[in-house]
């Protein structure tokens, strides 16, 4: 039975894109109208429940991410990173007082960072790596998709037990994936996941953006008994295919 199961979810496509009519929460509204939405909606929900109208936000998100309010900002620039809102991240970036004042305490609130990264992100993760803090290994793998010489190696000298090593060596940090996102695509780009977790790995499609292209992924990992983990992952469709641009870990047990 279990032979069964592992070869349905092997083969399972996931549909990505417009599978129904959308609608613009914003249309209608005026410059201020709008404001006031995005900025309620950061508030009130998740930042995964607007994945799928963010891209629409970008004009109020280059605003919110200089809000008095800090919850508000934060979600802001955490929504931008979860869509790779290049223009408003380098907003946020420009407002070097928050940055010099405020942002490392909330560093770990607004992972994930989408690759390519900026400058000023690397040396935040370099950072946090030569601390060990939490996030670490998130952010090896945040190197890995963006191509940083040595990243490689500095995720198997520090987490070689929990990375498939082959999968591993093999990822070109440009890789992009043609055709239909699917199931399988999707754990392939998962290098962080050993071959022994690979086949008990789930895999979802939490949302799609807008304009269906992005996709937020999600992956169960069973490493064992007592040793459960949920990641996320962000895709972005290009003119190559699809290429992940962020994947951290949400739970673990």
């Amino acid at each position: 039975m279990r032979k069964i199961l592992v070869g349905l979810m092997m083969v399972m496509t996931l549909v990505v894109g417009p599978g129904c009519k959308k609608v613009d929460p914003l249309a209608g509204m005026d410059s201020d109208a709008r404001y006031e939405y995005v900025r309620q909606q950061l508030k009130i929900k998740h930042t995964w429940e607007l994945f799928s109208v963010g891209d629409l936000f970008e004009a109020e998100l280059l605003q919110l991410v200089k809000n008095r309010d800090s919850e508000v900002e934060l979600k802001a620039v955490k929504l931008a990173r979860y869509l790779g809102l290049r223009s408003v991240l380098e907003a946020y970036a420009d407002n070097l007082e928050f940055r010099k004042h405020q942002m490392k305490p909330y560093v770990l609130e607004i992972i994930p960072m989408p690759v390519p990264l900026a400058e000023s992100d690397r040396q935040m993760i370099e950072e946090m790596i030569e601390r060990e803090q939490y996030g670490s290994f998130e952010g090896l793998i945040t190197l890995v998709l963006d191509g940083t010489p040595g990243a490689k190696e500095r995720l198997l000298r520090g987490y070689g037990s929990y990375v498939a090593k082959d999968r591993l060596n093999a990822f070109d940090a440009n890789k992009r994936f043609r055709g239909t996102l699917s199931a399988r695509k999707i754990k392939k780009a998962a290098f962080f996941v050993t071959d022994d977790s690979w086949y008990f790995t789930e895999v979802s499609i939490q949302a799609t953006s807008y304009f269906g292209n992005k996709v937020l992924c999600s992956l169960y990992v069973n490493r064992g008994p007592l040793a459960e983990e949920e990641w996320s992952m962000a895709f972005v469709k290009t003119e190559q295919g699809w290429k992940c641009i962020w994947a951290y870990m949400t739970m673990q047990s």
